[in-house]
């Protein structure tokens, strides 16, 4: 099957898992697109942008570029990477939390890349932070010990949830020793 999807220019996207954990549609698994776990209930795919619209990366598109998902995951990160070290990625401080500002479409996916978070902690006072990713296009974070902090990312959390576009969690999540985990109410003191 012949393939117009460039699959080097793959971006990384976060997706939710469905609510029942059943696949919305029957596809085969050649047409099945890829996907792997990221953190909670949080799952990586990878779009390619087409101008006027987002287009899945599939696994025959693999096939058809001699792609492994791993080579794909490796090169949407650097395609992302590239694009944050554009100057594209901004800051802005609204009351406790800092907004993680990019492209309109994937700022939640900017959580993958992991040369990103240590200056943006050290902006915030360094140690450890919280983040809400609540949908595609919006990503907060506050400084681990802040309990009022933590209040602003709930509330912007409720605020879109559920009439929000793109939702994805109502998950807080803690960056500890480099990596994303759930973040327990107790992980801000």
């Amino acid at each position: 099957m012949p393939s117009d999807l460039d699959v080097t220019q793959a971006l990384p996207y976060l997706k939710p898992v469905a609510p029942d954990g059943t696949p919305a549609l029957k596809v085969s698994d050649e047409d099945f697109p890829v996907i792997r776990p990221f953190v909670g209930q949080l799952l990586i795919t990878y779009l390619v942008d087409k101008g006027d619209r987002f287009e899945y990366v599939q696994h025959h598109h693999l096939d058809a570029a001699g792609f492994t998902e791993e080579r794909l995951h490796r090169h949407a990160l650097h395609n992302l990477g590239l694009r944050a070290a554009a100057g594209e990625v901004r800051t802005a401080l609204h009351c406790s939390i800092t907004a993680v500002l990019f492209d309109g479409n994937l700022e939640s996916s900017l959580m993958l890349l992991n040369p990103l978070w240590p200056p943006i902690a050290d902006r915030l006072g360094g140690g450890e932070i919280l983040a809400a990713a609540p949908a595609r296009d919006t990503l907060a974070v506050c400084p681990a010990s802040s309990t009022v902090g933590r209040q602003e990312l709930n509330g912007l959390i409720e605020r879109l949830w559920p009439v929000g576009d793109h939702l994805l969690t109502r998950d807080i999540y803690l960056r500890r020793n480099d990596s994303w985990q759930v973040a327990e109410p107790s992980d801000s003191t």
